[in-house]
């Protein structure tokens, strides 16, 4: 049942109409792409690749292939695609040349065991790119994360690429935003001399696939509006803005273009929602009959009361062709969480 809800979910995303960013017969290694974004930047690059008759080779780095090619098989067994066995701390990647390296890599599990973190971020950056500079790769994109930024400022509406701020030590998170900038630190120190380097700093997204066991908020008003249950919303007033994920995967097959007119790019959603309207849209689109309860928890985690990308500097070099709405992308969601609950 799992297997086929993948390989459905996947199918969502259409064949792209955009051009491709990437020269023909290039070869490509993917870590983290058996992810929730990773699986749908792959499909995104493999359709472009298909379309444009453009012949390049993908190596994904997996801890699993059997599960990988259980999972998504349509991927898996892609005449463009190999797999290779490893975890991305150890693994002893061989002197051989690519001109891309998609890095994205990093443990699943957001409130996961903080050394875990730093060990798969960090120091699988190291290894990664240590890697890249004996072998001159020439463009590496790099999956970084909005919560580098850490909390907002009382008078902070939305981050930018220049928002001089970082985690709190200490918070809930604190090591996922710090590795992450550390990571990136690491790309840039490694990979500077050798590369044209891209870093996508990725905010709010959602679609099929995603985790549907999760502390994130959209999981769980998901998997309680599919199953009719009271929506509770612990922090009504938070902000977010999300993207659906296809149009992620667009975005980062975007940033594969050389020479960009600058190394950092936000992605993620234009458009403001509080949790509790968040609630709301949710308990309409999938025609549930969940009640949506707002209260104010006083146990919260210092949860983030703002969480918004200023995305001007992509959108100003970049076009996204067929954007998904939030509420259009709700209901390509809802099935995948409603067959989800089975599995």
């Amino acid at each position: 049942m799992l297997s086929y809800l993948l390989e459905v979910a996947i199918k969502l995303n259409h064949r792209p109409m955009y051009l491709p960013e990437f020269s023909s017969h290039s070869r490509f290694l993917v870590t983290g792409g058996t992810g929730f974004i990773g699986i749908w930047l792959l499909d995104a690059l493999l359709k472009l690749n298909d379309s444009h008759r453009l012949e390049c080779k993908f190596t994904v780095l997996t801890r699993d292939p059997s599960r990988f090619l259980s999972n998504h098989p349509t991927i898996a067994n892609h005449q463009s695609v190999s797999l290779l066995a490893g975890d991305v701390v150890t693994v002893n990647l061989q002197e051989e040349y690519f001109d891309y390296l998609i890095h994205g890599a990093a443990v699943s599990a957001f409130w996961d065991d903080p050394g875990n973190y730093f060990e798969t971020i960090v120091m699988g950056t190291r290894n990664v790119m240590y890697w890249a500079k004996r072998n001159k790769v020439a463009k590496i994109l790099f999956l970084s994360s909005g919560a580098i930024y850490g909390e907002p400022t009382h008078d902070l509406e939305q981050f930018d690429e220049t928002t001089l701020s970082a985690p709190e030590i200490g918070t809930p998170g604190a090591v996922y935003g710090e590795s992450k900038r550390c990571a990136e630190m690491l790309v840039h120190l490694l990979g500077s001399d050798h590369a044209d380097v891209t870093i996508a700093r990725l905010f709010s997204f959602f679609g099929p696939l995603m985790p549907i066991k999760s502390h994130f908020a959209f999981s769980q008003f998901m998997s309680c509006a599919v199953k009719n249950e009271d929506i509770i919303v612990d922090n009504p007033e938070a902000c977010r803005s999300y993207m659906y994920v296809e149009n992620v995967a667009e975005s980062l097959s975007k940033l594969l273009k050389k020479n960009n007119n600058h190394q950092i790019y936000n992605i993620g959603g234009d458009v403001r929602v509080t949790m509790l309207e968040l609630a709301k849209i949710i308990a309409k689109e999938t025609g549930s009959s969940s009640k949506v309860i707002a209260r104010q928890s006083e146990n919260i985690n210092k949860a983030r009361s703002i969480y918004l990308p200023k995305v001007s500097r992509f959108l100003s070099e970049f076009d996204l062709e067929g954007k998904i709405s939030l509420e259009q992308g709700i209901k390509l969601t809802r099935q995948w969480f409603r067959g989800g609950q089975h599995t």
